[in-house]
């Protein structure tokens, strides 16, 4: 009989391993999507609102291309987007989202290790062309005004190259804002209580195990005590005085 007990036990514990671990997976998968979504398609927005309209408003004149504006300044446009992305779903509390980084790190490692080193002018510049191809910049792309236009600039080496750390170093570079602002908005009571509020202003549940949620309601409580308890003492000695 005990044996039956102690196998049902385990039983359960292996369930409930399996339901976490498939929990955290599914949270990894949603927050690595986001990383990717957000720099493959918010980057380039944010770059194209700040070259065109931005740039326009503050009366900035620029002689680089709007490729060549967002390939140069490929760090920036990534790395803020993922980074407010990641501080505003630091609300659920997911500790996976810390490491979503992991996975654009190692494509790009492996991309640097298996790339093809083949004798050209630019090996002669580079002792690895490799980071030049994933890292480096001085990027000379022409600007586009029709459809035609846009189709020979693949024909640009640099072009082409832009696209590369778009597609394999920009994840990189956001994957570790994403996962920076996970750990600090994860690690800030004060931050994760504002969060919890903006998540209850959207009339989305709550996530009571969350640590800053229950350090709030832990001092609401306090605070609810100590004024009975205030109110309870000024009662007794009003009625003392009177019997008195």
């Amino acid at each position: 009989m005990e044996d039956n007990g102690g196998e049902t036990v385990l039983n359960q514990e292996e369930t409930r391993t399996k339901v976490s671990v498939r929990r955290q997976a599914t949270r990894f998968v949603f927050h690595l999507a986001s990383v990717y979504l957000v720099v493959l398609f918010c980057s380039s927005a944010f770059a194209g609102w700040t070259y065109r309209s931005l740039f326009s408003a503050l009366q900035i004149h620029t002689q680089r291309s709007s490729f060549e504006f967002l390939f140069t300044h490929l760090l920036f446009f990534s790395f803020v987007p993922a980074f407010v992305t990641g501080l505003l779903n630091a609300r659920f509390n997911h500790r996976v989202a810390e490491f979503v980084w992991t996975v654009p790190t190692v494509v790009l490692l492996y991309k640097l290790i298996t790339f093809p080193h083949t004798p050209s002018v630019l090996a002669q510049t580079s002792s690895w062309p490799a980071l030049h191809e994933y890292f480096g910049g001085g990027f000379l792309i022409s600007e586009f005004h029709n459809w035609s236009q846009f189709a020979q600039l693949f024909s640009n080496p640099d072009m082409v190259r832009g696209m590369t750390q778009r597609t394999f170093t920009a994840p990189f570079y956001g994957g570790i804002a994403y996962s920076l602002a996970a750990l600090i908005g994860g690690r800030n009571p004060s931050l994760q209580i504002a969060l919890g509020r903006l998540r209850h202003s959207e009339r989305w549940q709550p996530d009571e195990d969350s640590p800053a949620l229950q350090q709030e309601a832990a001092h609401k409580n306090a605070r609810t005590s100590r004024t009975s308890s205030r109110f309870r003492q000024s009662r007794k000695y009003c009625c003392a005085s009177t019997g008195a």
